[in-house]
């Protein structure tokens, strides 16, 4: 059998911290570097297709 992996809320939380981050920037500084390694659409269709 295989083993289960359990991150509980931990990923969601994660994106909510990016989402801060991004938006602190925007206001502040005016620049969104805090998105520069989203991953693109191509990639992301791709990992959720399977």
């Amino acid at each position: 059998m295989g083993e289960r992996v359990s991150v509980g809320s931990g990923i969601a939380q994660a994106a909510h911290a990016v989402v801060r981050r991004a938006a602190r920037e925007l206001l502040g500084a005016g620049t969104y570097d805090a998105l520069a390694d989203g991953l693109g659409y191509g990639e992301l269709n791709t990992l959720l297709g399977r």
